[in-house]
Order: structure tokens, then C-alpha cells, then sequence
């Protein structure tokens, strides 16, 4: 009778590199990301956007600063794209009420 064929010996995967890793994704994203704008009912809303506006929804009412914390994305980028969804009208801003700076 004859034995069975071993199993194949395992070797550990190599490890890839961050920096490879964090390149492979960004070429599939930057494939991806067209197909998703395309079948957007809402053209201005991009994938980063959409996040935003599911952080606002789980979390409710956020600082730009807890927003971009949240998302873990610059204050800057944050603030322009807080202000491009309160011009497109998905988000309504509100002035806060602990902040004493005039709005």
C-alpha cells in the first residue's frame, strides 16, 4: 500500500516591508477609486468624504480637531473638507458653544 504524500514543509512568509506593502496598496486604490467615484449617485461625495460623514453619524456633532483625530488625517485637510460638505449641503457647521473665538 502505498503512504501518503507529506504534507509540503512550511516555510515562514517572508516579510514584506511597510514601505512595499503601503505601495502595492496605494496602486490598487488608485484603481479602485475611479470605479467607486463612477458608481457614486453623489459625485462630490469621494470615499474620504463618505468616511467623514460616517464618523459625524456614529459619533455625532465633532470639533474639526476630534474629526480629524478620528479619521487620522491633518487638521487642514480635515477643515477644507468640513467646509466643502458644508458647501455641498451634507453637513450644516455650528458654531461652539464653548468656543468663545468669534465665528
Amino acid at each position: 500500500m502505498k503512504q501518503p504524500d507529506a504534507p509540503p514543509e512550511r516555510t515562514s512568509p517572508s516579510r514584506t516591508e511597510p514601505a512595499e506593502v503601503a505601495g502595492r496598496l496605494r496602486v490598487v486604490i488608485q484603481q479602485l477609486l475611479p470605479l467607486l467615484r463612477g458608481r457614486s449617485r453623489h459625485p462630490d461625495l469621494t470615499p474620504s468624504r463618505t468616511a467623514a460623514l460616517a464618523a459625524l453619524a456614529a459619533h455625532g456633532p465633532l470639533r474639526i480637531s476630534e474629526l480629524a483625530a478620528r479619521m487620522n488625517i491633518a487638521l487642514s485637510a480635515t477643515s477644507r473638507m468640513v467646509d466643502l460638505l458644508d458647501n455641498c449641503g451634507w453637513i450644516a457647521r455650528r458654531p461652539d458653544p464653548v468656543d468663545q473665538r468669534p465665528a
